[in-house]
């Protein structure tokens, strides 16, 4: 048998060139809703060995990527665009009022999805290679563990927030709290990336100091926009 794909010889289920799976079963209703969910809830789905994988060893699978090794996981960037479409489903269940994690991305003209990645992955980026300046890694190596970071704990905490909102559940209160959790993730698994020391304590303890950096950066920059331009910089 030849594969439809590459043109190789078959022998067995999978062609040993490409990989393609050979069924010799036409496409039926049934078929097509199995292979549905089966890719969205099996434990062998890419998304789902993605996000284990991030949360079982962050350390590897960022620096896996910044070594140069590419195509068996997920690249940031990809992992990055199922966040962003997780993101752009919730607000579009959810589109008022328009925001996630207590975070109002209505803006004209832009995409909430794109103002989230304009916003959140530069900044927590920045905010990290202050963190972590001693150890002289390049801003990018910063970006790649934002965003794998970012990615994961977006996608997790969004479906428990949209959980939350359909059980009537979510409050202003909780939203702000999620967002809290949201950062504290990030910056928890940023840590393990990052730190020399494999302690949950010496990751925790980089976690918050993460945190600091990021609202008094922040907070300073408020301040100072405020002072420079008050009838625009309201707080």
């Amino acid at each position: 048998m030849e594969c439809s794909v590459c043109k190789q010889e078959i022998k067995g289920r999978y062609c040993n060139s490409c990989g393609q799976q050979i069924t010799d079963k036409k496409v039926s209703i049934l078929g097509f809703f199995k292979d549905f969910f089966s890719n969205i809830f099996s434990l062998e789905s890419p998304i789902l060995k993605m996000i284990h994988a991030l949360l079982t060893q962050p350390r590897f699978i960022v620096n896996n990527y910044i070594v140069g090794n590419k195509g068996y996981y997920f690249s940031p960037s990809k992992l990055l665009f199922y966040a962003l479409f997780v993101v752009g489903i919730y607000l579009s269940v959810f589109p008022e009022p328009k925001r996630i994690f207590g975070l109002n991305f209505n803006v004209e003209g832009i995409s909430p999805q794109l103002m989230f990645v304009l916003l959140l992955v530069p900044i927590l980026s920045f905010f990290s290679f202050i963190t972590y300046f001693k150890l002289k890694r390049k801003f990018v190596e910063h970006l790649v563990s934002i965003s794998y970071v970012l990615s994961l704990w977006t996608i997790l905490l969004a479906l428990l927030e949209a959980s939350l909102r359909i059980l009537g559940w979510l409050t202003i209160d909780l939203e702000l709290m999620m967002l809290l959790i949201l950062l504290i993730t990030i910056f928890y698994s940023n840590a393990v990336v990052f730190s020399k020391l494999r302690k949950t304590y010496i990751y925790a303890l980089n976690a918050v100091l993460q945190l600091i950096v990021t609202v008094s950066i922040f907070y300073s920059l408020i301040l100072l926009l405020q002072m420079l331009f008050p009838k625009f910089v309201h707080f």
